[in-house]
């Protein structure tokens, strides 16, 4: 099908898919994409081999849009997927709208880490989705929150106006709520592993000025600058993210 039909799906949904690289920019800093869990698809016996009616993915927009694949069409696209390296971007982008609209968000975020893999990590819809994502399962992923924000950061010229003032706010947030976590996670640490004080310093100061970064942004955004400040209050800072 044409590139076109497949982008204006992708793009409905806030999922446009970015050119292919074998290197992402960022990788001297974020290290490589994760690793696809689990085995390649299999399929099931008994299940007709439909590869050849893929060829034309226009077909499938619709109903991905719903969150309606059938198996079958799920066995098809992902053997088209294995098979045909230059389609996997509008094939990715079929399965991760497929599990976004029904509301699968485990799976959404397996097709998104194997997309990252595969495809590539410079389109800052799909990393913006992930770092909100990661944000939302606590502690555990905050350094993780912080890798991904800074790598959508860096493309975020692929924005424009209030998508981009947005966005960016919603990222500095992100980074800063992460930071205040890992600080905490070292102060609660401190009496059962024996972190050092220079780690907790350590820790203070990189949530102080992710705090700073976020009050920065505030103001272009249309926002008060008081969730830094409460930040920076917490750790005996007050007023470090004044603009």
């Amino acid at each position: 099908m044409g590139r076109g039909a497949v982008g204006t799906l992708i793009l409905a949904l806030g999922l446009a898919v970015g050119p292919a690289h074998a290197s992402e920019p960022a990788a001297a800093v974020y290290g490589p994409p994760p690793t696809y869990p689990g085995p390649r698809p299999t399929y099931p016996d008994g299940m007709p081999d439909q590869h050849e009616d893929c060829t034309d993915l226009s077909r499938f927009e619709p109903t991905a849009m719903l969150g309606k694949l059938t198996p079958a069409d799920v066995v098809c696209l992902e053997k088209k997927y294995e098979e045909d390296a230059a389609s996997r971007p509008p094939v990715s982008a079929l399965l991760i709208t497929n599990a976004y609209s029904k509301g699968d968000t485990s799976d959404w975020a397996r097709l998104l880490r194997r997309h990252f893999q595969d495809v590539g990590t410079d389109d800052p819809n799909l990393t913006f989705k992930y770092a909100v994502y990661l944000g939302k399962r606590g502690a555990a992923d905050a350094e993780q929150v912080i890798v991904w924000a800074d790598l959508t950061l860096t493309h975020r010229d692929a924005w424009t106006g209030d998508t981009l003032t947005s966005r960016v706010y919603a990222l500095h947030a992100l980074r800063a709520k992460a930071g205040r976590a890992l600080w905490q996670a070292a102060v609660d640490a401190q009496g059962v592993n024996a972190v050092p004080p220079e780690a907790i310093a350590s820790a203070r100061a990189r949530m102080l000025g992710l705090a700073r970064e976020w009050g920065a942004v505030a103001l272009p955004a249309g926002k008060a600058a008081g969730q830094a400040e409460q930040l920076c209050a917490e750790v005996g800072s007050p007023g470090c993210a004044s603009p």
